[in-house]
């Protein structure tokens, strides 16, 4: 058997042993939309989940969630959500951030809503600078 015969021969077996797994690889990975937006003036999340297309029957259970954790009517402008849904377009999960530390989420599992809230990893930062101030006078 030639070089040439015996390399493909290889790559070919390379190929059958190895191609399920990656088949199964790329089954396995889920398929996730964010849509992300900021909050506007007059902007209320009962609206902003129905202009994405969330039914007012999925939007009462988010929000009722939600009002466990934070009261929606504190949300400010400029404060950030984000609304996962799924390759089909069903909700999974909602995230407020609210400034500075906060993120309220209502995520849904097995039909079934749950609502959490994860902090912001804070931590201080010194910053030290060192020098030589030099003053100078001038006489007048």
């Amino acid at each position: 058997m030639s070089k040439g015969l015996k390399r493909l021969l290889f790559l070919l077996l390379i190929f059958i042993v190895f191609f399920p797994f990656f088949k199964l690889a790329k089954k396995g990975k889920k398929q996730i939309e964010i849509v992300e937006g900021k909050i506007k003036e007059g902007d209320i999340i009962g609206n902003i989940l129905k202009r994405e297309g969330i039914s007012d029957t999925e939007s009462h259970y988010i929000i009722e969630r939600l009002k466990e954790i934070f009261d929606p009517r504190k949300s400010k402008v400029g404060d950030i959500f984000q609304i996962h849904f799924d390759k089909n377009r069903n909700f999974l999960k909602f995230r407020y951030f609210e400034k500075p530390f906060n993120y309220y989420i209502v995520e849904k599992q097995n039909g079934k809503y749950f609502s959490y809230v994860e902090e912001v990893e804070k931590y201080k930062k010194i910053f030290q600078k060192s020098g030589v101030i030099k003053i100078l006078f001038m006489k007048v």
